[in-house]
């Protein structure tokens, strides 16, 4: 078992906030799909500033942002990326209250990284201290995927795939896709 703190470390632990995405608010996408399309949505996710304050940034001044893996299931992340975070002034509420800017730091592990949680998180507990997620849920590296993850085959019906998601799951052999899209060639 690889934990998270020891695969993506951080310069400045005290800090950085870990948030983990599941959906964009009501009648909003999945985190994940946000994610992968590259919306703007995502960011926003992230950008929003609520009146309670334990689920802001704080004085984090950096952020490690995770969507929910809804194919491997409610306790599977995959990285989003690592911001650095600056409030807006005059500060926002209930609205999109912070500055966020990419940082390389573990650039490349963007789409590809997937962790687990020990259990499944409330929708109440999703922004965390980095400090602290180590010890709250316990989160593993489960899997480094050599390219970005398309998630699961989703159903002949669900099919929609851009040209270069489908060289995608051609180069990287993605198995469950490979099965059912070859099974359509006999």
């Amino acid at each position: 078992m690889i934990r998270l703190a020891d695969f993506l470390t951080v310069p400045e632990p005290v800090s950085t906030k870990v948030k983990f995405n599941m959906r964009a608010g009501e009648g909003g996408g999945e985190a994940w799909d946000l994610l992968l399309d590259d919306d703007e949505a995502w960011l926003n996710m992230s950008r929003y500033r609520s009146k309670q304050t334990n689920n802001n940034m704080g004085s984090a001044r950096y952020l490690l942002a995770f969507a929910q893996y809804y194919p491997y299931g409610s306790n599977y992340f995959i990285f989003g990326g690592y911001f650095r975070v600056r409030p807006l002034v005059p500060a926002i509420l209930k609205g999109y209250g912070y500055d966020l800017e990419a940082l390389p730091l573990h650039a490349d592990y963007v789409k590809r990284l997937i962790i687990k949680l020990d259990r499944p998180i409330g929708r109440n507990a999703y922004l965390r201290r980095y400090e602290s997620v180590q010890d709250q849920l316990s989160p593993e590296v489960y899997e480094l995927a050599p390219d970005t993850k398309l998630g699961t085959f989703p159903g002949y019906q669900n099919v929609r795939l851009r040209h270069s998601e489908l060289q995608r799951i051609i180069a990287n052999d993605e198995p469950s896709w490979n099965d059912a899209l070859s099974a359509c060639l006999y």
